[in-house]
C-alpha cells in the first residue's frame, strides 16, 4: 500500500456537507489515477488529511464543516442535530406516559396522574427549561435533559 492510500480525502458536497472518501486499501493504480476515478481531480478545493484529523465521533457527522483546512463541527448545527434526536426520544416517552395517564385514571391515583402531567408538561418544555445553552461540542454531546430520566412510581 502506498502512503497515500494511507490519508483521507475531504470535499464540500454539493448540499455543502462533507464527503469523505477513503482508497481502497487492493487499490492497484496510482494516486492520480485513483483522483480521476472518484473524480475528485475536478474540485478544486479538496483536502488530504491524516485519519487522525477527522473527527473520531460520527454523531454530528451531519454538522461537519470544511474551515480552514480542517474539518470542524458546526456547533448551530450539531445543536439541531442534538435537539432532534431528543425530541425522538421525548415524543417516545409521551407515548408511554400517555398509557401511565390512563392507567392512572382508571385506578383514580389522583397522585400518580398529577405526577404524569407534571413529567408530561417537563418534557413539552425541553429542551428550553433544561439549559441548554452549551458552547462545546463535548458539552453538547453529554447534554441530556433530566426529565427524559424521570420515572414515575
Amino acid at each position: 500500500m502506498d502512503d497515500w492510500q494511507q490519508m483521507v480525502y475531504a470535499c464540500k458536497s454539493y448540499d455543502q456537507s462533507v464527503s469523505v472518501i477513503v482508497p481502497a486499501k487492493d487499490f492497484k493504480g496510482t494516486e492520480k489515477e485513483w483522483l480521476e476515478l472518484t473524480e475528485l481531480d475536478a474540485i478544486d478545493d479538496y483536502l488530504v488529511l491524516y485519519p487522525i484529523q477527522v473527527p473520531g465521533d460520527r454523531y454530528f457527522r451531519e454538522a461537519w464543516e470544511i474551515v480552514d483546512d480542517a474539518i470542524q463541527v458546526n456547533l448551530e448545527k450539531a445543536k439541531r442535530i442534538h435537539i432532534e434526536y431528543l425530541c425522538r426520544e421525548r415524543d417516545e416517552r409521551l407515548r408511554q406516559l400517555d398509557i401511565e395517564t390512563l392507567t392512572a385514571f382508571e385506578k383514580g391515583s389522583i397522585e400518580k396522574l398529577e405526577r404524569v402531567i407534571d413529567l408530561k408538561e417537563a418534557l413539552r418544555n425541553m429542551p428550553e427549561d433544561d439549559g441548554f445553552n452549551v458552547t462545546d461540542i463535548d458539552a453538547l454531546r453529554k447534554f441530556r435533559p433530566s426529565c427524559l430520566d424521570e420515572t414515575i412510581e
